[in-house]
């Protein structure tokens, strides 16, 4: 794993890749990960009033510790991957209370259904599996 490198080329080879990073070192790697985020470059919504708003705003993006959310009620705004992300830090970090706002709702899945229910791939798999019957 190399963290933090710019890499310049990736090349697909017979096997695995060639990949060019650095002063023109090359290696070759089985697989490769490029794992640049989504949405790399924040996008901070603005909202009336909040000049006069009084608490604390972030950005997932300035994220650092979940000890910022220790005693406060939390407003997250945004249902997807990074929204549940933070939903979930401060409620599990002392937050005293965490509302998700969301423009089109969303559906929410547990991570753990509890002893003997079956795993989550099991049930994504099977959400959308209609059984034909023959006629």
């Amino acid at each position: 794993i190399r963290l933090g490198t710019q890499v310049r080329t990736v090349e697909r080879a017979e096997e695995g890749y060639w990949v060019t990073y650095g002063s023109e070192q090359r290696e070759h790697w089985d697989a490769v990960a490029v794992c640049s985020g989504l949405h790399n470059v924040p996008r901070v919504p603005h909202f009336d009033g909040e000049e006069e708003y009084r608490g604390t705003v972030i950005h997932s993006a300035s994220y650092k510790t979940a000890d910022i959310f220790s005693g406060k009620r939390v407003l997250v705004i945004g249902s997807g991957e990074t929204g549940f992300d933070m939903a979930y830090a401060a409620a599990t970090r002392g937050a005293d209370s965490v509302t998700m706002s969301t423009r089109h709702g969303f559906v929410s899945v547990p991570a753990d259904f509890g002893e003997g229910k079956p795993p989550l791939d099991c049930i994504i798999m099977n959400w959308a599996t209609h059984h034909w019957e023959s006629a």
